[in-house]
C-alpha cells in the first residue's frame, strides 16, 4: 500500500477537498477511482484522500488502482469517484 503525502486539516470544505483531489488526479499523486471497491467497517487507517483516521465508526472504502490500494472515508470517496469522472484524461493520439 502506497501512502499519499496529502496535507489537508479536518475542517477542510467540499471545495477544497475537490481541489485538492482534482490537483493530486492531474499530477498523478492519485489515482482516477472508476472501477469498485470494497465496503466495510473503518480500520483507524489515514484516509489517502483527505488524510483523517477513518474511525471504527465510519465506513471505510478500498480501491485498487495503477498506483496501489487506497482507503477513503464514504464521503471522501464519493467527491474522489466524482472528480475522478469529471476530470477525464486526454485522448492518447497514435
Amino acid at each position: 500500500m502506497f501512502a499519499l503525502a496529502v496535507r489537508v486539516g479536518p475542517n477542510l470544505t467540499d471545495e477544497e477537498l475537490r481541489h485538492s483531489i482534482r490537483e493530486r488526479l492531474a499530477d498523478g499523486r492519485l489515482f482516477r477511482a472508476h472501477s469498485g471497491s470494497t465496503v466495510r467497517r473503518g480500520t483507524g487507517r489515514p484516509c489517502d484522500v483527505c488524510g483523517r483516521a477513518i474511525e471504527k465508526a465510519s465506513i471505510e472504502r478500498e480501491a485498487q488502482g495503477d498506483k496501489g490500494t487506497y482507503v477513503a472515508h464514504e464521503d471522501c470517496f464519493r467527491i474522489w469517484r466524482e472528480e475522478s469522472r469529471r476530470e477525464q484524461p486526454p485522448p492518447a493520439h497514435v
